[in-house]
């Protein structure tokens, strides 16, 4: 299953998603700040939780969006962020996987979101996370934390 929160996305999904030869994903709209769908609680052994962010790991790539980041629209930012992945936890079943990503080099969005996440839900480990820099590896920046729900949860 693949969702996006904005139907006009959805056709640029399924072109991505026929690219890369998945034929077994069902594509819908979906705003992950407000509840999960009834039918998907608790119904996910994995979730990859790709979140809307600054963008600021791809910089170099798009110099217009470092001119347009605001400070006002990190803090709104992070407040989606974490409204989205609280949503999707609910779609976990126990011992589930999320792999929450960013395509931000920026701590807030990444490792501190992850860290306060961990701190609020201690039915939840981080299993691994890795964090891309422009500088050092030769690439967009990106980040990405694989966490764990507890099976007993």
């Amino acid at each position: 299953m693949c969702m996006d929160s904005n139907e006009k996305r959805l056709p640029r999904l399924n072109e991505n998603l026929e690219r890369c030869g998945v034929k077994i994903a069902e594509v819908s709209c979906h705003d992950w700040t407000e509840a999960p769908p009834e039918e998907l609680l608790e119904a996910c052994d994995a979730i990859l939780l790709d979140v809307p962010c600054s963008n600021t790991g791809v910089f170099r790539r798009r110099v217009d969006a470092r001119w347009r980041i605001q400070k006002i629209d990190l803090e709104k930012l992070l407040v989606i962020q974490n409204q989205i992945l609280e949503q999707a936890i609910k779609c976990l079943k126990p011992g589930g996987r999320l792999v929450y990503s960013t395509c931000s080099i920026d701590p807030e969005e990444n490792t501190e979101l992850v860290n306060r996440f961990l701190k609020r839900h201690p039915d939840f480990l981080l299993e691994k996370s890795d964090q891309l820099l422009p500088f050092k590896d030769g690439s967009d920046g990106a980040f990405a934390a694989l966490l764990r729900q507890n099976s007993s949860s």
